[in-house]
């Protein structure tokens, strides 16, 4: 069982439109190419449907049939559980949740789009923004790191925040904040009863925090919703774990993977 951060061809087992992976040759069939070298089934599968997945399964499966997983890394993401299934879309929109808008007049995102939840709350858009205020001659411990400001990347931004770096983190409160108006967007969409956060930013300082809170506000004309929000409990091997779900499946489910 494999989970993957990019868009892939289920049929050809190929990561059809790489841009989350930094190194090339992901144009093999994955599936092909381990089955032949494991002698055994392969089944892939997106990371964010697989960690939805495993939280149902492991942790949620007597509280509620109806959850949402998401998460902001490079990348944004969602996966949903719905009547206790797995909500499975075309695998060439598994990251819209990045791309809805929430800024018609915002920033222009890597899609094309301007306002995009990408442009304000991934991983390399704290990073942009950081450069941009640095280069305003906003003080951070990260101006002696680096020789030009534009050498900054994302293990930079995370050790600054770990350090509690004062411009680190108020631009991680805005990216933050502008997540928790994307996800009660995605809340009063899809209503789920559990929302879990999962990703690289939810164990560092304030991210977690200020976009829950942003959304329960926004969810108070519905007092009766009581919507929770919470940490993923295994944020670094839920998506393995998800993996291991979806191959039980095969074996003991009649419906196909």
């Amino acid at each position: 069982g494999i989970g993957v951060l990019d868009s892939f061809d289920p049929a050809m087992g190929v990561i059809s439109h790489p841009q989350l992976f930094p190194a090339g040759g992901w144009d093999i069939n994955i599936i092909e190419y381990l089955k032949h070298k494991t002698n055994t089934p392969v089944f892939l599968e997106n990371g964010t449907n697989l960690a939805a997945l495993a939280e149902y399964r492991m942790n949620f499966w007597k509280e509620t049939d109806n959850l949402a997983f998401v998460s902001s890394d490079i990348g944004i993401r969602c996966g949903t559980i719905f009547q206790g299934r797995l909500v499975s879309r075309k695998r060439d929109m598994d990251d819209t949740f990045g791309h809805i808008i929430i800024d018609i007049h915002g920033r222009r995102c890597s899609c094309g789009s301007y306002g995009c939840l990408q442009a304000y709350s991934s991983l390399p858009a704290i990073r942009d923004e950081m450069v941009r205020l640095m280069k305003r001659g906003k003080p951070s411990m990260l101006t002696t790191e680096v020789n030009d400001f534009e050498e900054i990347n994302l293990h930079h931004i995370l050790y600054a925040l770990e350090q509690n770096d004062a411009l680190c983190l108020e631009v991680v409160e805005d990216a933050a904040y502008y997540f928790g108006v994307g996800l009660s967007n995605l809340i009063f969409l899809l209503r789920p009863e559990i929302v879990i956060f999962g990703g690289t930013l939810v164990p560092k300082p304030r991210f977690f925090e200020v976009a829950a809170k942003t959304a329960q506000d926004r969810l108070k004309f519905y007092p009766d919703s009581h919507v929770q929000i919470i940490k993923s409990t295994e944020a670094y091997n839920i998506v393995a774990q998800g993996a291991g779900c979806m191959v039980l499946d095969y074996f003991t489910e009649e419906v196909p993977v």
